[in-house]
């Protein structure tokens, strides 16, 4: 975590964004700990000052702030805001990402690609392979929370940045200790 930026797991932990339980997470496996960061992103003053945490970890200016999914576009706004820079998002096309057709990258744009947690990379690379066919200079990945465990990333020569790095402690879904314990799953809507 970069102390210099913000105290990330505090806001967290303040906001009751720490939901301990029994989690299905998306990459099929399975967590006692799930970081909620769309409670965080509901107040305004709140997601601007975690898009300002965001902009500071990069010095070079990006054209345009690429959001990787739905659910970081408040996040790319503010950190758009920030860099004065041009927002864009991924919509999700049969499974797939894209780019809305009336929006427009010209080669070598700059371009900042935001999303609110990095666990195993499959969004980014899809916006990564997307922003490429554009002939776009990636500049980064911007990240609220690294939860990947030190995950080889397959995207060379991008660095990837994050407000907080909290690796998760997960499980197959035939070796997990909640499921052994017969624990229901925990409804993340809080």
């Amino acid at each position: 975590m970069l102390k210099k930026h913000l105290d990330l797991l505090s806001i967290i932990e303040e906001n009751n964004a720490l939901i301990t339980g029994h989690f299905a997470l998306p990459n099929g496996k399975h967590s006692q700990i799930y970081i909620d960061t769309d409670i965080l992103l509901q107040y305004p003053s709140l997601a601007a000052k975690l898009g300002a945490g965001i902009a500071g970890l990069f010095t070079k200016k990006a054209d345009i702030i690429f959001a990787s999914s739905p659910e970081s576009l408040l996040l790319a706004a503010q950190v758009a805001v920030v860099m004065g820079a041009r927002v864009m998002g991924a919509k999700f096309k049969d499974g797939k990402i894209e780019l809305k057709e009336t929006l427009k990258i010209d080669e070598g744009e700059k371009v900042l690609i935001i999303d609110n947690v990095f666990m195993t990379g499959r969004k980014i690379n899809q916006t990564l392979q997307i922003l490429q066919r554009y002939h776009a200079n990636i500049i980064g990945v911007a990240v609220l929370v690294d939860r990947s465990n030190g995950l080889n990333l397959a995207f060379e020569n991008v660095p990837l940045r994050a407000l907080l790095t909290y690796p998760l402690d997960l499980y197959e879904p035939e070796s997990c200790p909640m499921c052994a314990q017969k624990m229901p799953f925990t409804n993340k809507e809080k």
